[in-house]
């Protein structure tokens, strides 16, 4: 997926690609009940021209299938981040499959539960991939995103809390890491609260929020009350 994303505007990589697949087919093919055997045997059966034409409308449907499951806000819109998004797939570790966007954005827990939380599970596995590679700019966007989908979600729902307080550690962490303390007081504040309330004042988890307000408030030259 991510090849086929790096060769955009270049609708002869996405040929090439989409032919080299075909061409495993063979080996699908063996497995009649697999759900790719009859894409790959039409593929196949394609003059070069239809193949061309495929690979355009296929291109078209993934960019599409993005805009609609991530939304109409900053991170909808797959095109427009190509160049954030080029900057940190240029940087996989090859010897780390596991780290790779198209991996993450397809596991987890997109087989359940609504499309809301389908598309929360995608900003999900991609604030962890930018957690894991430092990206911090596009974890704040993330995390700012996630909080900004759950604003109507029932208080009373623990799902809906574990999201939330996950939209702000994206958020703090990003904030923390770019220097901008004091917004991240106030992210590692509401952690507090909300993990104290969720997991309990003597969970780790809840101690570690506080070690990094105390810290916050140090850099900002600010004293605890």
């Amino acid at each position: 997926m991510m090849i086929l994303i790096r060769a955009f505007e270049r609708p002869e990589l996405v040929e090439i690609l989409l032919k080299q697949f075909a061409e495993m087919s063979a080996v699908i093919l063996r497995t009649p009940a697999h759900p790719m055997s009859r894409i790959f045997a039409a593929l196949r059966r394609l003059e070069p021209c239809q193949f061309e034409e495929v690979a355009l409308k296929a291109w078209h449907c993934m960019n599409d299938v993005f805009q609609r499951v991530l939304g109409p806000s900053h991170l909808s819109t797959l095109t427009s981040k190509l160049d954030r998004l080029g900057t940190a797939t240029s940087k996989l570790d090859a010897e780390n499959p596991d780290g790779h966007p198209e991996i993450i954005l397809n596991s987890g827990r997109e087989e359940s539960g609504s499309d809301a939380l389908r598309s929360i599970a995608l900003l999900q596995g991609l604030g962890t991939y930018f957690v894991n590679r430092k990206r911090y700019a596009e974890l704040q966007e993330i995390g700012s995103e996630i909080v900004n989908r759950i604003t109507n979600w029932d208080p009373g729902d623990p799902e809906g809390t574990r999201l939330y307080r996950c939209g702000f550690d994206f958020m703090a962490t990003a904030q923390f890491a770019l220097r901008q303390y004091e917004q991240a007081m106030s992210s590692f504040e509401l952690l507090v609260d909300l993990a104290t309330a969720d997991l309990g004042w003597e969970h780790s988890q809840t101690w570690e929020y506080q070690a990094k307000f105390e810290e916050c408030l140090r850099k900002t030259g600010s004293h605890v009350e």
